[in-house]
């Protein structure tokens, strides 16, 4: 059975909702064309290339896609639930504590900008429009997302979406990879995401196994106790990985 709020709740809630609170992101994912993201002292810009295909500045990286489209849906679903007061420093929007996003489109054209501060329940997050507005808790994009720093953003995947016609070389030449082990290789992130290093240092010019996709490409250079470094094409990122879905993919292309 359906229930309904009673009028007179209705009237309060509309009312502590206010004029000023922060609107939710009006714009489809390809209007995007960068989003930047300030706490403090730090700042970093999320910047899409092409569609689906995103960069963090700093520190010029592959950016996490999936990240990005969650946080712009985020932004669309925002509904800002509860009037609190103007009491910035109470909620974590003082300007030394506030994370500030902004989006913007083509010529900088700017699509959306709001502030957010402490974590509520459930997910819910304190945000105002703009310095000195009013505070509200918010149901919108995800803590964890908002909290990031530009190293969190940096892409784990090693293979983008969509991935297909995965293919693999342990020195024999080029082999058609097995279902189960494409959606393995699809699947596997990074475990960490390094500064370069010489190619030799990290085994990469003779590699231990290279695969290769439609969305992307990547070589695996020396085991590293459980793990293996590796290098994704495009990238001068040294990755780390998980050695055992690897080990068993140059299995496979050696039999």
């Amino acid at each position: 059975m359906k229930r309904f709020a009673p009028p007179l709740l209705l009237a309060l809630l509309a009312a502590c909702r206010g004029a000023d609170a922060p609107r939710p992101l009006d714009a489809a994912d390809r209007e995007v064309v960068s989003v930047s993201i300030s706490h403090g002292r730090e700042a970093l810009i999320l910047r899409q290339e092409s569609p689906g295909v995103w960069r963090v500045t700093p520190p010029h990286d592959a950016a996490d896609a999936e990240g990005a489209a969650a946080l712009l849906a985020g932004l669309r679903a925002l509904r800002p639930e509860m009037r609190l007061s103007k009491d910035a420093a109470a909620y974590g929007l003082s300007e030394n504590d506030a994370t500030v996003v902004r989006v913007a489109g083509d010529g900088g054209r700017e699509l959306y900008a709001a502030r957010f501060g402490r974590n509520g329940l459930a997910g819910a997050v304190h945000m105002a429009a703009d310095a000195g507005s009013d505070v509200f808790l918010a149901a919108g994009p995800s803590p964890e997302l908002l909290a990031r720093n530009a190293q969190d953003w940096r892409e784990r995947r090693l293979l983008r979406a969509p991935c297909a016609d995965v293919a693999l070389d342990a020195g024999r030449g080029w082999r058609p990879a097995s279902p189960a082990t494409a959606a393995v290789l699809c699947a596997l992130r990074a475990t960490a995401v390094l500064p370069p290093l010489p190619g030799a240092l990290a085994g990469l010019d003779r590699p231990f196994l290279r695969v290769r996709a439609s969305s992307g490409s990547f070589s695996v250079g020396a085991r590293m106790g459980s793990e293996f470094w590796l290098l994704v094409d495009g990238r001068d990122a040294l990755l780390r990985a998980a050695g055992e879905p690897l080990a068993a993919a140059r299995d496979e292309a050696r039999r």
